[in-house]
């Protein structure tokens, strides 16, 4: 594991002393890499040091403005500090970016122009993701946002990491059959999923990362593709509502550490017959 990954699973784990220490190092390292940045930007938002946090993400921005996530975090940090105006700008500006093609092409369903409507960024969104330029949806994208819906195209073949990390609003997805990865941390924290997460008909689906869906606790099911061959990780680390059996499929060849940690109602997991 790289020092950013760890830097990363240590903030995810709420061991903030300890993934400073390691974003401290990292851009004394690569100073210009703005990723770096803005990863201790957003830990220091989670510290709810706004002001040191605000200085971070507009470095990053300044060492590369075309990243919609940049002036996303930073919008959300204004509106965290009741500062409207200015987060009303950065979220429009995030959207100029996506609708260029910065990332995924995204229509919203209100519109932004209006001071009083900002919240709803946070609060009540629908996206249909309906143009995705490189076959994938970017790490981080949606970060912490409060998305509630996405439809994705049928060109989808992998979920970056984070991209949905934390979207608590996100009571349902349905993924294309294109899908081939969902990778470390994608849909960490989404804890409004609800009722069966059908993977099955992902068919050429083949990674499932770590930490992928950890902490979905409103799960209760989960079928899995015969196309399958690696599960990270905890990629289902307490998904408490879990119920009866999982089955892994015979195509499966590597499960990493504990997927199902602290599946606390899940009453058994069975190996397809003919997995070696």
């Amino acid at each position: 594991m790289s020092k950013e990954q760890r830097a990363l699973q240590f903030m995810l784990d709420g061991n903030y002393e300890a993934a400073a220490k390691l974003f401290i190092e990292l851009m004394e390292i690569e100073k210009e890499e703005p990723r770096h940045f803005m990863h201790f930007g957003k830990l220091l938002f989670q510290m709810k040091q706004y002001e040191e946090a605000e200085r971070f993400f507009l470095k990053a921005i300044s060492l590369d403005e075309s990243q919609p996530e940049f002036f996303n975090s930073l919008g959300n940090l204004y509106y965290e500090t009741k500062l409207y105006d200015d987060a009303i700008k950065m979220f429009q500006h995030t959207i100029k970016l996506v609708k260029e093609g910065r990332g995924i092409d995204v229509q919203f369903d209100k519109d932004m122009s209006d001071p009083k409507v900002y919240k709803l960024w946070q609060d009540g969104f629908t996206y249909t993701v309906t143009a995705i330029t490189d076959g994938s949806v970017n790490s981080g994208v949606f970060y912490d946002s409060g998305i509630t819906s996405v439809t994705f195209p049928s060109s989808l073949t992998s979920i970056g990491r984070y991209a949905f990390y934390r979207c608590s609003g996100l009571t349902s997805i349905s993924l294309p059959s294109s899908l081939k990865s969902i990778e470390h941390s994608a849909f960490y924290s989404c804890s409004g999923l609800t009722g069966e997460l059908n993977l099955g008909e992902c068919t050429n689906l083949t990674s499932i990362g770590i930490y992928a869906f950890d902490y979905c606790s409103k799960l209760t099911s989960i079928s899995l593709p015969s196309s399958l061959t690696s599960i990270g990780s905890f990629a289902f680390e307490r998904c408490s509502g879990l119920t009866g059996t999982v089955t892994i499929p015979a195509s499966v060849t590597s499960i990493g550490d504990n997927p199902f940690a602290d599946c606390s109602n899940l009453e058994g997991i069975a190996v397809e017959e003919g997995n070696s």
